[in-house]
């Protein structure tokens, strides 16, 4: 179904004439602040579950909780020095 040229001009000007709708304003989510013991945390069990699903050996996924516990000392006490900036 092919269009004259006429035909074609007219829509293409009603395209451009007709207005674009009104965007809406995003709505705004609530800002959470995830501590780091809690990011870790979430790490090392979705490694949990990548050794039940042999993803992972058993043997990785060791070495790198081990790493973590390692890290978590030290987001203890980034997590207490940011939740001074983080209180709204």
């Amino acid at each position: 179904m092919s269009l004259s040229h006429k035909e074609f001009e007219k829509r293409w000007e009603q395209a451009h004439r007709q207005q674009r709708p009104e965007k809406k304003k995003a709505s705004m989510a609530p800002v959470i602040h995830l501590s780091v013991i809690s990011v870790l945390d979430n790490y090392m069990s979705q490694l949990h579950k990548a050794v039940e699903g042999h993803a992972l050996s058993k043997e990785e996924c060791e070495e790198v909780c081990k790493k973590i516990a390692e890290l978590k000392p030290l987001a203890k006490k980034a997590d207490s020095k940011a939740a001074k900036y983080l209180r709204v």
